[in-house]
């Protein structure tokens, strides 16, 4: 492996050499499904069973076999008798329908043998109404479900009274009103999922609808991969994570003026939104043994490890230092060709990247987009390592650097949708331009352009693809 350092090396290169070079292994934990929400799927879901297992009711109502009701209508309704129990969920009858029959059915019951279509509740009427048939009937209609699933357990147990109360010759009986055809409001057994079927793949971010699906394969324990821990160092005499020392906001001739260390929150915010675990290793004075003393730590404890500050090409390079001081190859590149954040470096130690951020916010964001969000998504296991991409059109000229001009670029834009347009909703994209150290500017943001090397500028009314960061992005 090339080790001499590359100043301002392609981002491409950068990211090849650290994945190349670095020994992430992929470690799998069980969470309860409830907790599995944005985890990273470790094993293909292969569905056990049919889903669902029996033909299921989409409706309260009857169950019946759809020949006996063939002829039904308002003026002639069909007549059935009435089965004495009640059908609930995730119970099947041992008893098969038989001819003639209707059987009571609640919504996501099965179906039993013999049945095979459903008649709702509101087609049906039966001879000598109780009082529980017409308080579930006034209930059903109002739809207060609380109550409903207890008024269908009185009308089960009062249709089973006056069942037993009454000779085979003269049952209870139920007049249906029209005709349905087989299959009319069932869920047929396997609609859902096939024995043997793959639903969820290895790999994918398990969305809200992911969870469900869980739920209902009563896959309780999920195997997720473990999320990267990522350790985060800010560098420097001048910081301070202790407000404590800000709040006079004075200095002396003994003691310095503090600032107030607020770039890890916003790095630690990006990591969790790209799938990791932050870790904060506390502020590390300008001073070698420090530095060092505080990576190597976060080595053994972390999978990455980011500081922040210390990165300028144009001073004696302290952080630099501390990380060659840890062994080989050290640092692999001090300067990647992106405006901005150019400064970014990159090191490898015990097989672990390091990745010197700036400190200005605006080139420590950049960096983090990068080479550390890339990073962080093949550590986290997930097929889909790329930010969400959204056209856009641009309500301004936009010119580079020229300084920089054949760097790649990422231009903070300020999304907004523009509603003047009567057909379409188009969203605009505002081009941002600051200061490095301008905080106020990725406030403004909520969305980036990433331009290669040869486009060095853009026209008001172009196309473009906002690429967008979560944490940072919202539109």
């Amino acid at each position: 492996m090339q080790t001499d350092i590359s100043y301002y090396s392609s981002i491409d290169s950068v990211i090849s050499t650290l994945q190349n070079n670095t020994n992430f292994r992929y470690k799998v934990e069980e969470v309860s499904f409830q907790t599995a929400f944005r985890r990273v799927l470790a094993k293909d879901v292969i569905a056990k069973e049919a889903i669902p297992k029996y033909n299921v009711s989409h409706m309260d109502g009857y169950a019946v076999n759809s020949a006996d009701i063939a002829d039904a209508s308002e003026a002639s309704p069909a007549i059935l008798r009435i089965n004495r129990r009640l059908l609930l969920p995730s119970h099947m009858a041992k008893t098969a329908l038989g001819r003639g029959e209707a059987w009571p059915i609640s919504t996501g019951s099965y179906l039993p043998r013999g049945a095979d279509a459903v008649v709702p509740i509101e087609d049906t009427s039966i001879t000598e109404n109780t009082f529980a048939e017409k308080d579930y009937q006034e209930k059903k209609n109002n739809h207060n479900h609380k109550e409903l699933r207890q008024l269908q357990e009185n009308y089960s147990k009062s249709i089973q009274e006056q069942y037993n109360k009454r000779d085979s010759s003269n049952r209870h009986q139920i007049h249906i009103k029209r005709a349905l055809p087989r299959g009319a409001f069932v869920y047929h057994a396997g609609t859902e999922a096939t024995k043997g079927e793959q639903l969820l793949s290895k790999g994918m971010v398990l969305r809200a609808q992911d969870v469900c699906m869980l739920a209902t394969l009563k896959i309780w324990k999920v195997p997720v991969l473990a999320k990267p821990k990522i350790a985060i160092i800010p560098t420097g005499n001048e910081l301070t994570d202790d407000i404590s020392e800000i709040s006079n906001g004075a200095s002396t001739k003994h003691t310095k003026r503090k600032i107030f260390e607020s770039n890890s929150f916003i790095v630690s915010k990006l990591i969790e939104d790209a799938g990791g675990i932050p870790y904060y290793g506390g502020i590390a004075s300008d001073d070698l043994r420090a530095i060092a003393r505080r990576i190597k730590h976060a080595l053994e404890l972390c999978d990455m490890v980011l500081t922040l500050g210390g990165s300028s090409m144009g001073r004696f390079d302290m952080v630099e230092t501390a990380v060659n001081s840890l062994g080989k190859p050290g640092v692999i590149a001090h300067g990647i060709r992106v405006d901005r954040g150019r400064v970014t470096g990159a090191a490898i130690i015990e097989q672990k990247p390091i990745i010197i951020l700036p400190g200005p916010i605006q080139g420590a964001v950049s960096g983090f987009i990068a080479v550390v969000f890339p990073l962080i998504k093949r550590m986290s296991g997930a097929n889909c390592s790329c930010p969400s991409i959204v056209p856009a059109i641009l309500t301004k000229d936009w010119q580079a650097r020229k300084r920089f001009s054949d760097f790649k670029k990422v231009v903070y834009v300020s999304l907004v949708q523009d509603k003047s347009n009567n057909t379409t909703e188009l969203l605009k994209a505002s081009p941002l331009q600051a200061e490095s150290e301008s905080a106020k500017m990725l406030v403004k943001a909520n969305g980036y352009i990433i331009l290669p090397e040869a486009i060095i500028s853009m026209t008001a009314g172009q196309k473009v693809n906002v690429s967008l960061l979560p944490g940072l992005s919202s539109c």
